[in-house]
């Protein structure tokens, strides 16, 4: 994009600034010795930074013999980078929780799913770090909650989006709009200083079919990336939580490419939901 389209698309949006919290750790991160210790007191104190953390640590996902009661536990388990991606998370949620969004219950939820199965996916395909997987599970639609802050009638065009079986989700909402939640998503990571790799793959994720045709030696992260994304956005039914579409038309038009590029077979599709399944991940 150029700069006049780029002010185009972003006239109107107001990119949430990242939080202090989040600041404080990245200061603490970018010390000669960044220390978990550190880290854990700052969680605690956000009340519910410190329960989302607690609560994510004692789900069924870590699968732990007895329950953390500590933050400092929780975040010594976790380990830093999982911890700040939460974290960051959790922030943009709660700077987006205005009475304007507070029907997008099932998109949150939806975002921790995908992140959790991207995260199985990617130590199924020996793909990328967990980390890097989750994050981008968490991240990949965070333009969603700005788009329906910016526009009333978002929610209902996202359905026709997600149900239009001809054209993309990003195709839909540029006709109506102008600009797409994946730009938005992209600009919006970048000012949180989100990895290069994952802003990357966030603006051209309803456009992965391009990326899988490139030479297999091309932008070979961002490839895994989107890879372990479709893979996991397609187990966890987005096009039914997000669209209210039965037949999932993105997988559709790529998911051959996805399973060529990923290697794997139906059968092995069929090992990742039930190992998602056995983890209480998927119903």
């Amino acid at each position: 994009m150029d700069e006049n389209q780029l002010q185009q698309a972003l006239k109107g949006f107001v990119i949430p600034p990242r939080p202090q919290i989040v600041v404080d750790i990245q200061f603490e991160l970018a010390s000669p010795t960044p220390s978990i210790n550190a880290i854990a007191q700052l969680i605690s104190q956000d009340a519910g930074l410190s329960g989302s953390v607690l609560k994510i640590v004692n789900s069924p996902f870590f699968g732990l013999a007895s329950k953390v009661k500590s933050v400092s536990h929780a975040v010594n388990l976790l380990g830093i980078s999982l911890v700040v991606n939460l974290v960051t998370a959790i922030a943009l949620k709660s700077a987006l929780s205005d009475e304007s969004v507070m029907q997008l219950n099932r998109f949150w939820d939806s975002e921790s799913d995908v992140a959790n199965v991207a995260t199985v996916v990617s130590k199924y395909l020996k793909l990328r770090t967990p980390d890097e997987a989750y994050a981008l599970g968490l991240f990949h639609n965070c333009g969603v909650p700005l788009m329906m802050m910016r526009f009333a009638d978002y929610p209902e065009l996202m359905a026709k989006a997600y149900q239009a079986k001809d054209r993309r989700v990003i195709d839909v909402e540029n006709l109506h709009y102008k600009t797409d939640h994946a730009v938005i998503g992209y600009y919006t990571a970048r000012s949180w200083n989100i990895s290069d790799v994952i802003c990357e793959a966030i603006l051209v994720h309803h456009c992965a079919e391009k990326a899988f045709d490139e030479q297999k030696n091309i932008n070979t992260a961002k490839r895994d990336l989107l890879t372990i994304l479709k893979i996991s956005e397609h187990l966890c039914g987005l096009h039914q939580i997000l669209g209210e579409c039965p037949v999932d038309y993105e997988w559709e038009r790529i998911g051959e490419k996805v399973m060529a590029e990923a290697n794997l077979e139906e059968d092995d599709l069929l090992n990742i939901r039930e190992n998602c399944r056995d983890l209480g991940l998927l119903p």
